[in-house]
């Protein structure tokens, strides 16, 4: 199930080190978390796509948004949180 790939991706990241991709798979779970809470019930997988889906949008968009500020640290960051 995707959920428990998500999970074991999460104690990969921990074990490595990868504060990076640790902290997007982390805002990830909380999201589908959220998501659990609202329906009352464990996502579905497509549930659960959506949820990632909408997040890569999210990260994109405040890409574009720091890019047309100038802020291009900003927006590298929301660069990689997509990517990964």
């Amino acid at each position: 199930m995707l959920i428990e790939r998500i999970t074991e991706d999460m104690k990969t990241a921990m074990k490595a080190g990868e504060k990076e991709r640790l902290s997007a798979i982390r805002m990830l779970r909380s999201t589908i978390k959220d998501k659990q809470i609202e329906l009352g019930r464990e996502p579905a997988e497509d549930e659960v796509m959506a949820v990632i889906a909408k997040l890569v949008k999210q990260r994109n968009d405040a890409a574009q948004q720091y890019a047309e500020a100038g802020r291009d640290d900003l927006e590298t960051k929301e660069q990689r949180e997509a990517e990964l």
